[in-house]
């Protein structure tokens, strides 16, 4: 028998023709496909292809040898889709909240003097590099995860790319935390503007904004090395090109969900930390504040902490939508700006740590910031009237009064 009759034959059986070339040139390796006549359907077959050494055959007529990657090509596709959802979430966090309060703490820190701001200045500037550094990395990955789902990359690099992305964050987390430790606790804690330098509780990386992006990371790997791992090539196919095409199909439609559904999480998730006081806008008006005197004695410098204020109800507060004034012994109103983007002309008011929000228990400090407003003369006190107000919507949260000597 030669090639040609070979060829013919397996036509005969039902073999479609790229597959019929495929067994045939195992048998013949000079067989190339010719014009031939059309095989009379009541021709006796010839026997099966027999199995050559060193190859593997389906088993059952019908079956496909050279396919039977279909499982591998739609795991690859999920899990392709899970690191394009997940690498755009981060990038979405970390250029908007991550290395937007890193450029804050740079600026603040800037403007104090002495080694324990310039030791934490450092600290931030190694952290902003390390944050474009995980930018890179998760534009690669979004590249990587395209290449997977196309099957052109081979199936360990979108789990090795995911993994060490998850290192960096976890690396950034622990630096993050201990360089503000180092600063509150160990150095740069001063004790004129926080009443509580010595019990403050220490800054755990697990709390840090950066971690937020280690859970998403780890959180998508779980998926992505299981869904990597099935999606490995075997050596012994057994999918037929019908049954191909049936799980690719699949695998598609589960992948535009998944990034279709992901990426409106992700501006779901990013306007409500862009926006948080819509959030709570029904029970603003259960807030309560109190005031205590500073610590530190009157004088007639510039620079006093006056008083100290605490959310005793309520959580979330935004500091971004928070308005103080202070009216001092029946004055004029006094606007009191952020530490953050304070300019000396008036007061200014310290939160304790790096949170965007106050929560309840936590304490901000009203300072004087380049004006004497308080020195105790006359009484040898000072009445401060203590303005709380949302400005959202303008509506005033609380007005306290606090005696400060």
């Amino acid at each position: 028998m030669d090639a040609q009759e070979y060829y013919q034959s397996l036509l005969a059986q039902g073999y479609k023709s790229e597959d019929s070339v495929a067994f045939t040139q195992q048998h013949y390796p000079g067989f190339t496909l010719a014009p031939t006549p059309e095989v009379n359907p009541s021709q006796m077959p010839f026997p099966a292809p027999v199995q050559m050494p060193g190859t593997s055959m389906g088993v059952g007529v019908g079956q496909t040898i050279v396919v039977g990657k279909s499982k591998g090509k739609a795991f690859g596709i999920i899990s392709g889709s899970i690191g394009i959802v997940m690498s755009i979430a981060i990038l979405v966090w970390t250029t908007q909240m991550v290395n937007a309060a890193i450029s804050d703490n740079i600026d603040v820190f800037s403007d104090e003097s002495g080694s324990p701001a310039e030791t934490l200045v450092s600290a931030l500037k190694t952290l902003q590099i390390l944050s474009y550094l995980s930018i890179a990395l998760l534009f690669g990955t979004i590249g990587i995860s395209i290449l997977t789902m196309l099957k052109k990359s081979k199936w360990w690099y979108l789990p090795a790319i995911t993994f060490t992305i998850l290192l960096l964050f976890v690396g950034m987390g622990y630096y993050t935390a201990i360089s503000v430790n180092q600063y509150y606790h160990d150095e740069g804690c001063d004790s004129e503007i926080y009443s509580n330098c010595g019990y403050m509780k220490d800054e755990s990386m697990w709390n840090t904004d950066v971690m937020l992006s280690g859970y998403c990371t780890g959180f998508a790997l779980i998926f992505i090395g299981l869904l990597s791992l099935m999606s490995k090539p075997k050596s012994s196919p057994d999918e037929s090109i019908e049954k191909e095409e049936v799980w690719v199909k699949a695998a598609w439609v589960i992948a535009i969900i998944v990034m279709v559904f992901g990426l409106l999480a992700t501006i779901m998730v990013l306007s409500a930390f862009m926006n948080p006081l819509n959030e709570m806008q029904s029970g603003e008006k259960n807030f309560e504040f109190s005031g205590v005197d500073g610590t530190a004695f009157l004088d007639e410098q510039d620079d006093n902490a006056l008083l100290h204020i605490t959310m005793d109800q309520g959580e979330g507060l935004s500091f971004a939508s928070l308005q103080v004034e202070i009216i001092v012994d029946n004055g004029a109103n006094i606007m009191c700006e952020s530490y953050d983007y304070h300019d000396g002309t008036g007061c200014a008011y310290h939160s304790n740590g790096f949170s965007n929000t106050w929560e309840r228990g936590d304490e901000v400090i009203i300072v004087e910031d380049g004006s004497d407003l308080c020195n105790g003369s006359g009484n040898g006190y000072c009445e401060i009237v203590v303005i709380l107000t949302n400005t959202i919507d303008g509506e005033e949260l609380q007005r306290f009064t606090v005696y400060v000597y």
